[in-house]
């Protein structure tokens, strides 16, 4: 009996397509299958569950500003790269 291929394994465990008579026969019969069916319904699940981080409200005005205190000014990063320097550490700045 050949197996289901991945392809189709993939639209199902994605609840895109439904298993047809052949496949739910083949699924109970095929430990193989199932346990593909399986994986990839546990990655599709854990697919969904990150869909919900994007859903986070953006981090608050106070989060940005600190954000941005914390760049160089402009252009003096630009210049440390230009002519080779990178900037050292005064002995009471080491700690």
């Amino acid at each position: 009996m050949p197996h289901l291929e991945p392809e189709r394994l993939v639209l199902l465990a994605l609840g895109e397509e439904a298993l047809d008579q052949h496949e739910t026969g083949h699924l109970d019969a095929c430990d193989q299958c199932r346990a593909d069916m399986d994986s990839l319904r546990n990655v599709a699940g854990l697919g969904r569950q990150t869909q919900r981080l994007r859903e986070l409200p953006p981090p608050p005005e106070h989060v940005w500003r600190r954000i941005r205190a914390s760049w160089p000014p402009p252009g003096a990063a630009t210049r440390r790269r230009r002519w080779g320097c990178t900037p050292t550490l005064r002995r009471r700045d080491r700690a």
